[in-house]
């Protein structure tokens, strides 16, 4: 069992002339914030939920369960590309609920040293924040597929 939290701040529309909205060096957490990228790295509070255990092996399930807010009701919703998707509305956001995301990732550590294999289902559902301010926002899914290999 493993609980992970994860912060990245928001700007504060009310301060004028100040950034305050956290600025990542880098986007690698799939490892902590999930497979989906729905939510992109800014003006984020995340928690994860999840189990890891040996099905055998070579075979490693991990299930992971990811709830997204926004750090501040003031400051809108990033993408993964470091872009303000949503502007926030002026007063604030009646919602900070951003939405919810269900991983399984099943990896297979193949009989080649170093070499292995891992994929997986994802589903991303809206909260409260992304249906009020995008309307046509409906659940996405996804399949993720990845091929290691460490020198």
């Amino acid at each position: 069992m493993r609980v992970l939290h994860d912060y990245a701040s928001g700007g504060d529309s009310r301060e004028t002339g100040r950034q305050s909205t956290f600025d990542p060096l880098h986007h690698a957490r799939h490892k902590h914030l999930g497979i989906l990228d729905a939510v992109g790295r800014r003006n984020v509070n995340a928690l994860t939920l999840g189990w890891e255990g040996y099905l055998h092996p070579r075979w490693r399930l991990r299930v992971s369960h990811l709830d997204f807010w926004l750090a501040s009701r003031y400051d809108g919703f990033y993408g993964i590309n470091g872009r303000q998707a949503v502007v926030a509305p002026a007063g604030g956001a009646a919602s900070n609920k951003i939405g919810s995301e269900w991983d399984l990732i099943l990896r297979f550590a193949t009989p080649i040293e170093g070499l292995s294999v891992e994929g997986g289902p994802g589903l991303f559902y809206p909260g409260g924040f992304l249906e009020t301010h995008l309307g046509e926002f409906s659940k996405r899914k996804m399949v993720y597929l990845s091929i290691d290999f460490e020198l």
